[in-house]
């Protein structure tokens, strides 16, 4: 439910994106400061905010969508976080690699898959 009314506030079409998977992460993403009272936290905190979130996202999506694989991607720049997930696609991926081979961005990635194991 809270993710489709993300869905329906967002003012932007599939085709305004490279992709099906950043046209997801775009749609399917909140910032966590914006849903804690009395401003912020600490980034730490706040990221810590953001990887429970994201665990909990993929608990969810797995326990109802159990076939299909999405990506829970978490991402802070200290007094930002923000939590997006899209389906995971063997030709597409939101999280792009530096040219050292790490991920750009993303603090933590998660996947559906990964966590049934």
């Amino acid at each position: 439910m809270f993710l489709s009314l993300l869905k329906n506030a967002a003012a932007v079409e599939r085709m305004d994106f490279p992709d099906r998977s950043a046209y997801e992460c775009f749609v399917n993403h909140i910032h966590v400061e914006d849903y804690l009272e009395n401003g912020g936290l600490p980034p730490l905190e706040l990221l810590g905010c953001g990887i429970a979130l994201a665990r909990e996202l993929v608990d969810r999506l797995s326990r109802l969508h159990g076939t299909k694989h999405f990506r829970v991607i978490v991402s802070s720049d200290g007094p930002n976080c923000a939590v997006r997930f899209h389906t995971v696609r063997p030709d597409e991926s939101w999280v792009a690699k530096s040219s050292n081979g790490f991920q750009e961005e993303a603090v933590a990635v998660l996947d559906t898959r990964e966590s049934a194991l």
